[in-house]
């Protein structure tokens, strides 16, 4: 006997997948992993009937679930709109000397206590989704990554016999020019006869596509290469705040002033 499932998004009517019936009824939606769920006589039945069968069902994925508390829910709303108001202000304020500076250090000590809290409660939240995600990550990672290695295996083979097509054709190819300069139809029509094509196999296709390796990186052209931000972020750092990098051809230094702020 197997549960029903739900449609993805809730709608009107009964939730059960593919059902078109709108007189329903909320039922305990414990085999899901939810609070309530809205079906129609037939399937709140037949979910009545599936929990007396299955006493210790557990849904897949309903530990993972975490309902946000709706006193939590309208907090989060007011500070959504108190930090959207708060935004717009500070968008606007003006910065015109010690004063300023000091009320912005009071409200960035503010918006920081905020955030943390704000991140505090997130992670309450979403750390039993985490972990549940992760056994189940566990649980399905050994046999997904040998059929992933069979898999590449596979197509390595599949590639091996095209790129070997391709050699063999080339060579018969050259064969069959060498064979035209002198003059000799019969070993060019010897060397074509020795091109051959693999065909697809049912329900898998192949494309070329050309790749490359460097052999000799200062022959590249320039129009090839790009600059190196980690040698030039290195090189910015050897030098103090009242000290200007020294100078690279096309490179300008500016300076970047960097803020943190304790939320005590």
């Amino acid at each position: 006997m197997k549960i029903f499932t739900l449609t993805r998004k809730q709608k009107e009517g009964c939730e059960a997948s593919r059902c078109k019936q709108t007189d329903t009824t909320a039922v305990p939606g414990d085999l899901w992993g939810r609070k309530s769920v809205n079906l129609c006589e037939k399937h709140a039945q037949a979910a009545l009937e599936f929990a007396e069968a299955n006493p210790d069902y557990n849904p897949s994925g309903a530990t993972a679930l975490a309902v946000v508390d709706p006193e939590l829910g309208e907090q989060l709303k007011r500070y959504e709109i108190e930090a959207q108001e708060a935004l717009n202000i500070i968008r606007e304020y003006p910065i015109t000397g010690q004063k300023d500076l000091e009320d912005i250090g009071e409200w960035l000590r503010e918006v920081k206590l905020r955030r943390n809290w704000l991140e505090t409660k997130e992670k309450e939240i979403t750390k039993p989704i985490s972990t549940a995600l992760q056994r189940v990550r566990d649980l399905f990672r050994p046999a997904k990554t040998f059929w992933a290695d069979m898999e590449l295996l596979l197509k390595a083979k599949i590639s091996e016999i095209k790129l070997l097509e391709e050699q063999r054709n080339q060579e018969a190819l050259q064969e069959a020019v060498d064979a035209a300069g002198a003059g000799d139809s019969a070993a060019v029509a010897a060397a074509t006869s020795k091109m051959t094509t693999v065909g697809d196999v049912p329900g898998i296709s192949t494309t070329v596509n050309w790749t490359y390796k460097v052999v000799d990186a200062a022959k590249v052209p320039r129009s090839f290469l790009k600059v190196d931000d980690t040698k030039l972020r290195e090189h910015c750092k050897k030098f103090k705040a009242d000290q200007k990098p020294t100078p690279i051809a096309g490179i300008e230094f500016t300076p970047n002033v960097s803020v943190r702020a304790r939320a005590s």
